[in-house]
């Protein structure tokens, strides 16, 4: 569905640009998060696996 010019059903409230999920590190941050955590997060599990499944 488009709402003025965008796609509305691909888009996750706080995550619909770049500077929003710079906005969502930082709070996990200040959140005492550890930057192994924030990866982990932001798909690095999905990454790992996928790496070690693709072998």
């Amino acid at each position: 569905m488009l709402d003025n010019g965008r796609d509305c059903g691909r888009m996750v409230d706080g995550f619909s640009n770049y500077a929003e999920v710079l906005n969502f590190i930082d709070k996990l941050k200040k959140r005492s998060y550890s930057e192994t955590d924030v990866r982990k997060i932001l798909g690095g599990n999905y990454l790992r696996v996928f790496s070690q499944v693709w072998k």
